[in-house]
């Protein structure tokens, strides 16, 4: 999972190519802020500007990390949000 920072008075998100531990907060305000950009039909990643069509496509998968036979060692919580490239975007 990617690492997402807001700027300050801005919808523009940018990602980290690195994973860090946070808080529950900080998670959930970060997904917050996801979903009103996503709300707002405009999402910005890095220097990338995407425009959300009305239907996308919405996974949220439960992956559970294991060691040999015994209970799970790590769950992860996946969310993909998959809506095709408009070409004008790129």
């Amino acid at each position: 999972m990617q690492e997402q920072a807001v700027a300050p008075e801005t919808d523009e998100v940018e990602a980290y190519l690195y994973e860090e531990n946070h808080t529950p907060e900080d998670i959930a305000e970060r997904l917050r802020e996801i979903a009103d950009m996503l709300e707002k039909g405009t999402v910005t990643l890095g220097d990338k500007t995407f425009e959300i069509p009305e239907n996308v496509a919405f996974k949220l998968e439960l992956e559970e990390e294991h060691n040999g036979d015994i209970a799970p060692i790590n769950f992860e919580i996946e969310v993909e949000i998959v809506f095709p490239v408009v070409l004008a975007d790129y």
